[in-house]
């Protein structure tokens, strides 16, 4: 409906989008918002539910199940957090990402938590320091 108000039109391969609308009262000379429809609206509509069906059951549960069998194996599979980097090392699962502590960043990273583990600063004060 918005492609169709800046006059673009859909080619389909498939042949589901359609391209004429039709017009309840055009044999009657009038024409109104509501008497305007697209006879393959329904069917366009049924095949948007199918490829969002599809997206969630099939392509992110494969996604997202890989991820959950990789973390539950101590892998990684995002990328790293700040401090760290990803190394890829062969395992018996075949190559897979581990997190190794970044060389310039790590430091920083411990040198943070062991200034909160004192006590005896605040927040804003070890980010200063």
């Amino acid at each position: 409906m918005q492609l169709t108000k800046e006059n673009v039109k859909l080619v389909d391969i498939y042949g589901i989008i359609g391209s004429q609308d039709v017009n309840t009262l055009e044999h009657l000379g009038f024409e109104y918002n509501w008497s305007v429809y697209s006879p393959t609206k329904k069917a366009e509509i049924l095949e948007s539910r199918a490829g969002q069906k599809m997206k969630c059951e099939i392509f992110m549960s494969r996604m997202i199940g890989a991820e959950i069998r990789y973390v539950k194996l101590g892998f990684r599979v995002r990328q790293p957090p700040y401090g760290y980097v990803n190394e890829k090392v062969e395992t018996s699962h075949g190559k897979r990402v581990i997190l190794k502590p970044h060389p310039e960043e790590s430091p920083w990273i411990l040198k943070m938590y062991n200034l909160r583990l004192r006590g005896t600063m605040t927040d804003i004060q070890i980010i200063t320091k």
